[in-house]
């Protein structure tokens, strides 16, 4: 009996934490206060998106040549070549920060200033040659040491998943209609976000 009440009770507080929780989360959205995007549910997030590109469409129409930074995220992963040609098919040249998966690895390049995508990438695959070649000579594990130097073969493989841009809100309003783009997000100073996995990386 002791237990049976032990459970109802267990039972009871994770319900009211349940409900606190989606009562928080509607609080916050009408608010227009942006939530931690990866843990939202599928309806809320997709009343964020719709809220987003409004938000965007609605400066376009108003000031279409005011330049904004927003966050991109994708509906997958593209490579390079595939992400200079959705971009440059809409104009947009300021890429300030590239979002990136190798394998099981994601990172966050920033770009340095007058540096195109061609530049930043060969970058960071020379950084990351470099650490691995450490590896390879410091790891005495042959599985370890073998994996490294698969690592090494698929460096060229760089998948990107989101970027961070600075351009016209004319020409992002477009990029929010591509069906690549899953969300594109307005960012402040302030503002440290970071794009929403792609299915194929979850």
């Amino acid at each position: 009996m002791k237990q049976l009440k032990n459970k109802l009770l267990y039972l009871g507080i994770f319900t009211c934490f349940a409900l606190l929780i989606g009562l928080k989360t509607q609080n916050l959205l009408a608010l227009g206060k942006p939530l931690p995007l990866h843990v939202m549910d599928r309806q809320a997030l997709k009343q964020y998106i719709h809220q987003s590109h409004d938000k965007i469409a609605k400066l376009a129409e108003k000031k279409p040549r005011k330049k904004i930074k927003t966050l991109v995220s994708l509906n997958k992963t593209l490579g390079k070549r595939e992400l200079q040609k959705m971009l440059s098919s809409y104009g947009i040249k300021k890429v300030s920060k590239i979002y990136h998966a190798q394998g099981d690895n994601r990172g966050a390049l920033e770009l340095k200033k007058g540096e195109d995508i061609d530049k930043a990438l060969k970058r960071l695959n020379q950084s990351y040659n470099h650490f691995l070649n450490v590896a390879i000579k410091a790891e005495k594990n042959p599985k370890l040491n073998q994996k490294f130097q698969t690592m090494k073969k698929n460096n060229e493989n760089i998948q990107i998943y989101g970027i961070e841009i600075f351009d016209q809100a004319k020409k992002i309003q477009k990029l929010s209609r591509d069906p690549q783009v899953k969300l594109i997000d307005k960012l402040s100073f302030y503002d440290k976000k970071i794009p929403l996995y792609p299915d194929s990386l979850k």
